[in-house]
């Protein structure tokens, strides 16, 4: 992940960075993983909660717009397909290509008038993406989000992958 933020934020020469390239990286995917807001991050990470912010959004319009393609993607037929379905069948799960579920991320900011359709069974606003990803731990597939009330039989119905 370092080497594709290097590639949207090249050192220039001279270029004195406060913070560490590889520390706002960290902080980035940690929000992610987590699903927490950025003053959840700053303790570990000793970035300011503004740095955090600003540069989680510059990342991740760029992630979206120019890497997302290199790293979600289907299973291409042939080798990485065949490959992919040879590791389900030595777990006992032949003809498997991934493993789907719903992930609910908690939408701290959701506006008042959508906190009845984001809230769901975890008591608090989300927003559910339906993710497939192959025993590599690659992602295969993601949905586009839902509100959190939406349950994971309602999901699966729009996801074209399944």
């Amino acid at each position: 992940w370092t080497k594709t933020a290097k590639k949207i934020f090249p050192e220039k020469p001279g270029d004195k960075r406060y913070a560490p390239l590889e520390l706002k990286v960290l902080a980035v995917l940690r929000v992610l993983a987590l699903g927490c807001g950025f003053n959840a991050v700053t303790d570990a990470s000793f970035l300011g909660e503004s740095t955090i912010n600003n540069f989680f959004h510059e990342w991740l319009g760029h992630f979206v717009k120019k890497e997302y393609e290199e790293w979600v993607y289907w299973p291409k037929p042939g080798d990485d397909l065949k490959h992919t379905i040879e590791i389900y069948a030595k777990c006992g799960l032949p003809g498997c290509c991934g493993s789907v579920d719903v992930v609910h991320i908690p939408w701290v900011i959701c506006p008042s008038g959508l906190k009845s359709a984001c809230n769901g069974k975890e008591g608090y606003p989300t927003v559910a993406y339906q993710v497939t990803v192959d025993h590599l731990k690659r992602i295969r597939n993601s949905t586009n989000g839902f509100f959190g009330a939406r349950n994971d039989k309602h999901i699966v119905r729009s996801d074209k992958f399944v």
